[in-house]
């Protein structure tokens, strides 16, 4: 919310309220900032996702240029793709790369040999793709059905997913002063596994206790709303390839007093999807 002083355009009109307030002691008037209308359905979203298997709780980023991220509590789920609208109707379609956490199972030692060359299990992404159809209702709901494919094209699953819009998270200003600093993540003892600085621009840098580096940056896309663009750029020891991921982040505000804000950020490319849940540091 922002404020304006009111005392001078009060006076000038001679509105018989605002002739009460030039009066007064008290030139400051809290007023709702009037925002420009989103294009629908651009905003922030909470509801779930529903397959054969399961339901699970998610969240969605839409903004104004047709991208759409999807994801779930622990980025154990994540869909990355692109909208389409037919606005008499009410109309939307999706069409998404799904990537879902996996297990790969390690392989045990060799006993005919003797190195040790057992390795353990480690976790992958598989990727799918879903095409989803459907409506939305403009600042209130998306409501769609979806198949999701392998890569040849053949049906996996199908379900259907309901999006509630979230005025709050989305409806508030967005700017790289609000998000400028140190964020990261800490484990059960209180240090740092991941961890970023972001500067005045929204560039930023960074790395994790794993010997990732990360560069990239946050730019505002409307600074109205609470949206940002993300590009993440990635490269791990033992790896001279730096994988680069786009997407979509928020400023999570504190829903306590006692508790903090989180910038949470979801980007992909072709192979790799990323979700970050930072606190400040």
């Amino acid at each position: 919310m922002i404020v304006f002083r009111l005392l001078k355009t009060a006076c000038a009109l001679g509105a018989v309220l605002l002739i009460a307030a030039c009066g007064s002691q008290d030139d400051s008037i809290e007023t709702p900032i009037v925002r420009p209308t989103s294009a629908a359905p651009a905003g922030v979203y909470e509801g779930t996702l529903t397959d054969s298997q399961s339901t699970e709780n998610v969240t969605a980023f839409l903004n104004g240029d047709s991208t759409f991220m999807l994801f779930n509590a622990d980025g154990s789920l994540i869909a990355s793709g692109v909208y389409a609208k037919t606005d008499q109707a009410r109309g939307l379609t999706w069409t998404a790369r799904l990537f879902r956490e996996v297990t790969i199972p390690g392989t045990p030692d060799d006993p005919s040999t003797p190195a040790d060359e057992s390795t353990d299990p480690t976790t992958g992404q598989a990727i799918t793709s879903i095409v989803a159809g459907g409506t939305y209702d403009e600042q209130s709901a998306i409501q769609m059905t979806f198949t999701e494919r392998d890569a040849s094209g053949a049906s996996l699953d199908s379900g259907s997913l309901a999006l509630s819009y979230d005025s709050v998270a989305y409806e508030s200003r967005s700017d790289v002063s609000l998000i400028q600093g140190s964020w990261g993540l800490k484990d059960q003892f209180g240090t740092p596994t991941t961890s970023i600085s972001i500067d005045a621009g929204g560039t930023f840098s960074g790395a994790d206790e794993d010997g990732c580096n990360y560069s990239g940056a946050f730019s505002v896309i409307d600074q109205h709303y609470n949206l940002y663009a993300v590009r993440l750029q990635t490269q791990c020891t033992g790896s001279a390839t730096t994988v680069t991921t786009t997407g979509l982040a928020t400023l999570k505000k504190a829903v306590t007093g006692s508790a903090t804000p989180s910038l949470v950020s979801v980007s992909a490319s072709s192979k790799l999807a990323v979700l970050w849940q930072l606190k400040p540091l």
